[in-house]
């Protein structure tokens, strides 16, 4: 084999390998959205238990720029500071949790800001649980 012969199929390995990595960006980012919308319209009709399902579906569909998953981790968020303002704390704690283990599964170790999120979720999710215990 020429060195041509190996750059040309280096080439198309490339662009195959580039090809595949787009096509699976955007399935996951189609699915993140999905997973958002199905949430947001959850929400709106008041089913709260499946709109936190669709937005721990949409965190989960990780790829980069994915502004859904950011979008649902905040609504997440939202949803378990209104459960513990009303009172409902172990609602709350579910609703933290989910939040927790979706970031902790898409977690590759390269932000610090992320593990910062889950271990201050970690520690919110011990001080309701310590709360929950003294009340009952």
């Amino acid at each position: 084999m020429s060195g041509r012969q190996i750059l040309r199929q280096l080439a198309w390995i490339f662009g195959v390998a580039v090809v595949l990595f787009v096509s699976l960006w955007i399935g996951f980012a189609t699915q993140s959205c999905r997973a958002w919308r199905a949430g947001e319209k959850a929400l709106a009709e008041g089913d709260e238990s499946a709109a936190q399902t669709c937005f721990e579906r949409s965190i989960r569909s990780h790829c980069p720029f994915n502004t859904w998953g950011q979008r649902s981790a905040v609504h997440l968020e939202a949803m378990a500071e209104g459960y513990e303002r009303n009172g409902q704390t172990e609602r709350a704690i579910s609703a933290y949790e989910s939040l927790m283990t979706s970031l902790a599964a898409i977690d590759t170790g390269w932000s610090p800001s992320r593990r910062a999120r889950i271990e201050q979720l970690e520690r919110k999710v011990l001080s309701l649980r310590r709360e929950l215990k003294k009340a009952k």
